[in-house]
């Protein structure tokens, strides 16, 4: 990645989604076809493999500024992983998380033609699965006792950081109802202190783990449009709102 717009980011930066690459998340490219047929890239101006996207971008602002949300980071991370470890990504992914957390099935990883792994959004799982991802997440990264992820890796999602808050503040998914809400390593983070956070996907995708009631919410669904962000703010305010009425419950 060197002489490419992405040189001097660091790998925290790529993790908070502050990157300063011009990156223009038009969801309109993302048509019900292409999802349905998982074609290559549509457009004629980008090239067809990812890593050649990934090289083509350019700079837009310093690197460590604005939050704004870059699926293509997370490519890199990916590709970053592979560059330094000796397997690619979906081993790697297997070997020290999918085969750790007691999965029922295989996970599935999609790749482009280039056979480049497209950790953005291409990994497919059941439903209980990323349950029990995300109880692994919820019990400070154990499974039975056994660490999968080092505790300490998830306690940094607890800490109320508040250059990433004001970081986040003025991107399009901020809103007045949480005004202490950031991005951190790869998670929505609603509520830093008392551990509410989520991972959400497009048409509908979420994972919320809910400390407060010791709960993860896992929703799959086919929203018409990729980012509703209307539908995105109703589904995390009604998960977040059953998680608090199981508080009540427990407590009462």
């Amino acid at each position: 990645l060197r002489d490419t717009a992405w040189e001097g980011c660091t790998i925290q930066q790529l993790l908070d989604m502050r990157v300063g690459v011009s990156w223009d998340y038009d969801i309109d490219e993302y048509t019900i076809i292409d999802v349905s047929d998982y074609r290559s890239h549509s457009r004629q101006d980008i090239p067809s493999d990812t890593a050649s996207w990934i090289c083509a971008i350019t700079k837009s602002h310093p690197h460590g500024g604005p939050f704004r949300y870059c699926s293509l980071a997370t490519d890199v991370l990916g590709w970053v992983l592979e560059s330094t470890g000796s397997k690619k990504f979906a081993e790697m992914f297997s070997d020290h998380i999918w085969s750790a957390i007691g999965a029922e099935f295989d996970a599935e990883i999609l790749l482009d033609n280039s056979g480049f792994s497209v950790v953005e959004g291409g990994i497919c799982t059941t439903l209980r699965d990323l349950g029990r991802f995300g109880q692994m997440c919820l019990l400070d990264g154990q499974v039975d006792a056994n660490p999968v992820v080092p505790a300490a890796w998830l306690d940094r999602l607890s800490v109320c950081d508040q250059d990433l808050i004001a970081a986040y503040a003025g991107a399009p998914e901020a809103h007045a109802g949480t005004p202490d809400a950031f991005y951190h390593d790869k998670w929505w983070i609603t509520d830093a202190e008392r551990g509410i956070f989520s991972a959400s996907g497009m048409n509908g995708q979420q994972l919320l783990i809910h400390k407060p009631s010791q709960t993860v919410a896992v929703k799959f669904s086919t929203h018409p449009s990729a980012l509703e962000a209307d539908l995105f703010g109703l589904q995390d305010t009604g998960l977040i709102a059953l998680c608090e009425s199981l508080t009540s419950f427990r407590s009462g």
